[in-house]
């Protein structure tokens, strides 16, 4: 069963560390992470989520982002990572 995450809906340095603890206390779980609610999203959020899939993945775990909102999207396109895993299959 896939547990789902909603992180905060500021997803800046803070918010980043606040979801670096849940996904951590996760760890060996499949996860989703709904972005649907995040109003502000940093770079250190996009790092955080891609080097969680990265363990996810090595740990043969899934970790997905399931939504994303229209803060998050356009982060992610300025940041150049909107077709990086685990953003590359969420929808806007």
């Amino acid at each position: 069963m896939t547990a789902l995450i909603t992180p905060d809906r500021k997803l800046d340095l803070r918010g980043s560390e606040t979801l670096a603890e849940t996904l951590r206390a996760r760890r060996g779980a499949d996860i989703a992470v709904d972005l649907t609610g995040v109003e502000a999203f940093g770079a250190h959020a996009a790092q955080t989520l891609i080097v969680a899939h990265r363990s996810w993945e090595a740990d043969g775990r899934i970790l997905s982002v399931s939504g994303l909102s229209r803060a998050a999207a356009e982060a992610l396109d300025t940041l150049g990572l909107a077709k990086t895993p685990p953003f590359d299959g969420a929808r806007a």
